[in-house]
């Protein structure tokens, strides 16, 4: 097994709403996410959301639908005051994986999403 670190997101935290691109998943069974924004005044919402298109040609250049994401059970972080969260899917069986930011107060800094997974 070896680990696959990604940067999901690095946005602007005034923004309304941010999504991150798609990463397809391949060989990779369970990951976790870091959730930091860099100021304190800053109110959101970071959801993991997951997708099963398949896809048509290299899967690594595939863009899944808008209409084929759906949000994953317990893979939502509140974000407040400035303190890091963690996400953390023991298991992935979702051939994409992205994340979504909503904006509901403040904010003058950025918001980063990382993860890493574990592939076999």
């Amino acid at each position: 097994m070896r680990n696959y670190p990604i940067i999901f997101l690095d946005a602007a935290d005034n923004s309304i709403d941010e999504t991150s691109n798609a990463f397809f998943m391949g060989q990779n069974v369970a990951g976790c996410f870091t959730v930091i924004n860099s100021e304190t005044s800053v109110g959101g919402t970071v959801q993991i959301q997951g997708s099963n298109d398949i896809p048509i040609g290299d899967p690594k250049s595939y863009v899944p639908a808008a209409s084929s994401w759906v949000n994953i059970t317990d893979a939502t972080s509140t974000i407040t005051a400035g303190i890091a969260d963690a996400i953390i899917l023991p298991t992935i069986s979702f051939q994409y994986l992205r994340c979504t930011f909503t904006n509901s107060s403040g904010g003058a800094g950025t918001i980063t999403v990382a993860g890493s997974f574990t592939s076999v």
